[in-house]
């Protein structure tokens, strides 16, 4: 494994009734992030967070949340000097809200052994992530297929987005 990328997940439960906040947590909230660390040399891809579920309240706001459970997904990538085990360590924090909102902090931590067969995960964990995988982001393919125009409107701008292509599809903003 050394000199390569491994793809990690920080699993989230979230209790029957509650929510946590995708990247952008739309009107209120607060954004679900993570930390991470490693050895010298190692390095990490930015966090990829799976399509969210869109969450209208009695008052009118619009916020962007995972129910039931999520993950974020990022690469560790080795350095090819890389030697012994590489401890990865990960600090969460999220707010969980269902009448209320309380926020939340959590480390954890994996040690990677340099082997050249990893083991794997245990099924019922690979089922889990295969599901949140699924819901990642994907680019539409050939271009054309999606446009995108947008137009000043006095103080803020309108956005129009058209799917040429007959794919279901959900556009959330996203704040990068």
């Amino acid at each position: 494994l050394a000199g390569e990328s491994l793809e990690l997940a920080l699993h989230f439960t979230i209790p029957e009734g509650w929510h946590i906040y995708w990247s952008n947590p739309g009107d209120s909230g607060m954004k679900t992030e993570a930390q991470l660390s490693g050895p010298d040399g190692v390095t990490f891809s930015p966090l990829r967070y799976p399509g969210p579920e869109r969450y209208a309240d009695a008052g009118g706001l619009v916020n962007y949340v995972y129910a039931s459970e999520t993950a974020l997904f990022f690469d560790a990538f080795l350095p090819a000097d890389a030697t012994g085990p590489q401890h990865i360590e990960a600090e969460a924090s999220w707010l969980v809200c269902k009448e209320r909102c309380i926020a939340q902090k959590a480390t954890a931590s994996a040690t990677i052994p340099l082997k050249k067969k990893p083991r794997g995960i245990k099924p019922t964990h690979h089922e889990r992530l295969v599901k949140q995988r699924a819901r990642l982001p994907e680019p539409l393919g050939p271009s054309g297929q999606f446009t995108l125009a947008r137009e000043r409107d006095g103080e803020g701008w309108v956005l129009q987005a058209r799917l040429v292509a007959t794919l279901p599809a959900t556009l959330y903003p996203s704040v990068e």
